[in-house]
């Protein structure tokens, strides 16, 4: 037989594997007995579904919201039997949809419990698979959100009564200064006259900052008009260029239109789309250096409008460009060199304003230029089959100034 020592050396190992394992065992039993009461003790609702809706996993809160006395009660049951058929076919629908795509999808909807009761949920749905890469179900948080809900709309609501309540005290202001700014109401000294002009800018300032806030309330709640008519494309780049002519009257910058689009038209709102080019062309004249130029082109592309605005400003810092266009993004760096702040709201309106004319705004930064530019249906559009162009390249062509 083998020696004494060899004998006692393999019991020895196998004790200590026989240990091991039932250390992983216990550890592993641990670290699942951790995660399951993470999952029963978080407020939000989580489950998991096989890929024919049965629930396979839910924690309390999940229980809670289907009104079922338990989260056992849930396992193996479907949608079905908890919801009418229509609303379940629904539910059932969508999921499929996300595990077809392969997909995380996220929304915040209203929506009702089986008792009838709603509320607003901060949903995320993701396809799960298992260690082959195989599909087998779905994975659901739900986040209660009703009360924030409820607050964002009593603040929208707040923002714009107080907004409408003030612009008539604004605008009272500013015809007052204006007047005084004028000499019509009699001559001012020189140090007065300097005050006069500075509260009229001020409260120009503040009443577009209150159109601003107005406008976006309107974007937001479906309530702006959008009723589109035929426009000449020159005429509203030259309606919005006359609109500025006396915008930052201490600024010294030159203004050229480039219309390389001789007749086009657009069907769009004129009133909308003047509100996106003076906002376009005033924000290039506010950045735009003293004795610098601001230049307007006109061109045909595919099918396609695109007027674009340039200047030579500092632009936009390459951080902020992904935000440009959301909702109080605000270009800190930019507004600093010169002065001027904003709500972060007039290009997330923009945006907003051309979306609803089936058309987009698009931003680029090259060579030391600035462009902005607006792209539109033409309304005779270019004959069936050419190639869609590529926006114009940045070049000094079209920065010759007047």
């Amino acid at each position: 037989g083998l020696p004494l020592v060899v004998l006692t050396f393999l019991g020895t190992m196998v004790t200590v594997m026989l240990i091991e394992t039932e250390l992983q065992r216990r550890q592993t039993s641990e670290i699942n007995r951790m995660y399951r009461a993470m999952v029963m003790s978080m407020p939000d609702c989580l489950n998991i579904k096989d890929v024919d809706g049965r629930f396979l996993v839910a924690n309390h809160a999940m229980a809670e919201v289907m009104r079922t006395a338990s989260e056992r009660d849930l396992i193996g049951r479907t949608d079905f039997d908890f919801y009418p058929e229509h609303k379940a076919r629904e539910f059932r629908e969508e999921e499929l949809a996300i595990m077809k795509g392969g997909h995380a999808r996220q929304v915040e909807q209203l929506v009702e419990y089986p008792d009838g009761a709603t509320a607003w949920l901060s949903t995320m749905k993701v396809p799960m698979r298992n260690a082959k890469g195989e599909l087998i179900g779905l994975i659901t948080h739900n986040r209660d959100v009703t009360e924030l809900h409820t607050l964002a709309v009593q603040k929208e609501q707040f923002i714009s009564t107080a907004s409408h309540e003030l612009r008539s005290p604004v605008t009272a202001i500013r015809g007052a200064m204006t007047l005084l700014a004028s000499g019509k109401a009699g001559d001012l000294p020189p140090k007065a006259a300097r005050l006069v002009a500075a509260g009229e800018r001020s409260a120009r300032h503040l009443a577009e900052l209150i159109d601003d806030i107005l406008d976006f309330e309107k974007v937001i709640s479906g309530n702006m008009d959008f009723e589109p008519s035929d426009l000449a494309a020159r005429d509203a780049v030259q309606d919005a260029l006359d609109a500025i002519t006396h915008y930052l009257p201490g600024k010294n910058v030159e203004t050229e239109i480039i219309d390389d689009a001789a007749g086009a038209m657009l069907h769009v709102n004129p009133k909308r789309l003047h509100q996106v080019l003076t906002n376009l062309m005033s924000n290039a004249v506010k950045f735009s250096p003293d004795g610098g130029a601001v230049t307007v082109g006109i061109t045909r592309a595919g099918g396609f409008i695109d007027i674009a605005v340039h200047d030579r400003g500092p632009g936009v810092p390459p951080q902020f460009e992904d935000h440009l266009f959301e909702r109080y993004s605000q270009e800190k760096i930019v507004a600093s060199k010169s002065g001027i702040a904003g709500t972060g709201l007039g290009l997330s309106i923009a945006k907003e304003m051309i979306g609803k004319m089936n058309g987009d705004i698009r931003y680029r930064r090259s060579e030391g230029i600035t462009e902005f530019s607006v792209r539109l249906p033409e309304l005779r559009a270019s004959p069936v089959g050419q190639a869609e162009e590529s926006p114009p390249a940045l070049d000094q062509r079209q920065f010759r100034v007047a």
